[in-house]
């Protein structure tokens, strides 16, 4: 009898932890994101815009999941941003994020933002228009 009372409390954790949990919450996955990032037009749904280095050319906005590491990335690589879109001076980066679709839209919930590189890009289109 002892036994079954260890095994009947074991397992009332483990449902219990499964019982906290909100269903009506989505899980938030999170995957890492390479590409380059430029300023977006003011009427755009977010300030930055990540190109993705795939052979899809995948295009995301940034939005923060984690509150001001966008503004904060802004507000550090400001004189960088400016030219970001011209040739040779992109700025490549990681996002770590989770992807979220609205209105057709393309979005990243930015939870940080690693290995960034200036005047570097990882786009293939860039490195043949070098030679």
């Amino acid at each position: 009898m002892k036994t079954l009372s260890k095994y009947l409390l074991v397992m009332s954790l483990f449902i219990g932890t499964n019982a906290l949990a909100d269903d009506n919450e989505p899980e938030v996955i999170y995957d890492f994101f390479t590409g380059t990032v430029e300023l977006a037009s003011p009427q755009s749904p977010s300030p930055l815009l990540l190109k993705r280095c795939d052979g899809a050319n995948n295009q995301y906005w940034l939005i923060d999941y984690k509150p001001n590491v966008i503004a904060q990335f802004i507000q550090d690589y400001k004189q960088q941003l400016a030219t970001a879109s011209q040739a040779g001076k992109k700025i490549q980066l990681t996002v770590i994020g989770a992807y979220q679709q609205k209105n057709d839209e393309d979005f990243l919930r930015v939870s940080e933002l690693q290995d960034i590189k200036l005047n570097t890009s990882c786009h293939l289109q860039d490195a043949l228009d070098k030679f």
